[in-house]
């Protein structure tokens, strides 16, 4: 007597959930030969800020060996030897008209959400206005809703500036210096040695992701990195008559923004292609 319960983030409509029912039910029939009348599915919504407590720490992480399919990733993740200081940023869906969504043609990593780093001490509340607004040019916005949180650790070797920092010849504050990095930066740690960490940052060559444009390789405290992120997601509402496509210049490129609608979107870049859904 096959029973599935299936939990899931809020947002889907009932014919969503009964297309999937009816597709489950589909495929244990033809699967495992059983009588569609034996089948019984129960779909139960979890929101964004309780899905570690109550999904992942209580049905994923102890019975791991017993899942067919592993998810891909692990939120709360503990490391040892280091405190959970988390690199929030910030996601904006902005949506015109409840049927157009704003999205952003980066020059060199292609078709993205408008998304940004809270600075230090900032409120996420005022981050996504902030972050939106810088990467728009847009000002007539209001709140719709706050969706919620997604916790990420990210795998070794890599992790994130967490505080601007300068970078050092040696594992040491009192050698020599000749960079800095921005909080938010991405980086590889390569070594650790003295509570300093041995990173290279990368960044490539405008519309040639494969192309090196400069390397900056050196030594940081370690303390001013983290593995941890905490995404939090808007919803925000456009309420002004803008043009249908136009430039922003931030962060030394042109970006195109552009509307598109909600029920036919164009390939976003990888991860955020899989945020689309908390706003459905």
């Amino acid at each position: 007597m096959p029973h599935i319960n299936l939990k899931l983030w809020p947002g889907r409509s009932e014919e969503m959930k009964q297309e999937v029912a009816q597709r489950f039910t589909d495929v244990l029939v033809d699967t495992l030969n059983v009588d569609e009348s034996s089948i019984s599915i129960a779909i139960e919504e979890v929101s964004l800020g309780n899905w570690t407590e109550l999904v992942y720490e209580e049905e994923i992480r102890p019975f791991k060996d017993r899942l067919y399919k592993q998810p891909g990733y692990e939120p709360q993740k503990e490391v040892e030897g280091s405190k959970k200081n988390f690199l929030e940023k910030v996601t904006a869906f902005i949506v015109r008209d409840e049927r157009e969504l704003l999205l952003i043609r980066h020059p060199k990593a292609g078709i993205q959400i408008p998304a940004g780093t809270v600075e230090r001490g900032e409120n996420h509340h005022k981050a996504v206005f902030r972050e939106a607004t810088e990467e728009t040019g847009l000002h007539s916005l209001n709140l719709r809703k706050y969706i919620g949180f997604e916790e990420k650790v990210l795998k070794d070797p890599f992790r994130r500036i967490l505080y601007n920092t300068k970078v050092f010849a040696a594992s040491n504050d009192k050698s020599l210096t000749c960079a800095s990095l921005r909080r938010g930066l991405m980086v590889e740690v390569i070594n650790v040695q003295d509570h300093f960490a041995q990173i290279t940052y990368k960044e490539f060559e405008k519309g040639n992701s494969k192309r090196l444009s400069y390397n900056i390789t050196g030594w940081v405290p370690i303390n001013k990195t983290t593995p941890f992120e905490k995404r939090h997601f808007y919803h925000l509402q456009y309420q002004g008559k803008g043009k249908e496509r136009w430039e922003v210049k931030a962060d030394n490129h042109i970006f195109e923004l552009f509307w598109a609608p909600l029920n036919n979107l164009p390939p976003i870049v990888y991860p955020q292609n899989l945020w689309v859904h908390h706003l459905r």
